[in-house]
């Protein structure tokens, strides 16, 4: 329940001051003011340190640990086609859309962590 309270807050304070977790970790700028770079390295390097971090555990683990790889590649190709449809959208149609996504998924969070 307490991991439930405070992912949702940490969203909602990404959510509302606009930072991209994966920027979250590389907060310098680099000269020029060109933040996206710094941005899709540091989630890159995020990225790379988790699957070193799978694979290390996976060599002492006696259970399966590996990660839901067929979810991550469908997570990873809805990022890109998202990315790629941005310019075309209106502002308000993700808002619209995504809103009520978060808030369903959080209440199924909410509803497995009280049972």
């Amino acid at each position: 329940m307490v991991l439930a309270l405070l992912v949702g807050s940490l969203g909602h304070l990404w959510h509302r001051w606009r930072v991209d977790p994966g920027a979250a970790a590389g907060r310098q700028r680099p000269a020029g003011g060109h933040v996206a770079p710094a941005a899709l390295a540091s989630t890159f390097v995020t990225s790379i340190v988790g699957a070193a971090t799978y694979a290390l555990l996976s060599l002492t683990a006696s259970a399966s640990i590996a990660p839901n790889w067929r979810l991550g590649l469908v997570c990873g190709l809805g990022g890109y086609v998202g990315a790629w449809l941005q310019p075309w959208l209106p502002e308000r149609a993700p808002r619209r859309l995504l809103g009520p996504l978060a808030i369903g998924l959080a209440s199924l969070y909410l509803i497995q962590a009280t049972r």
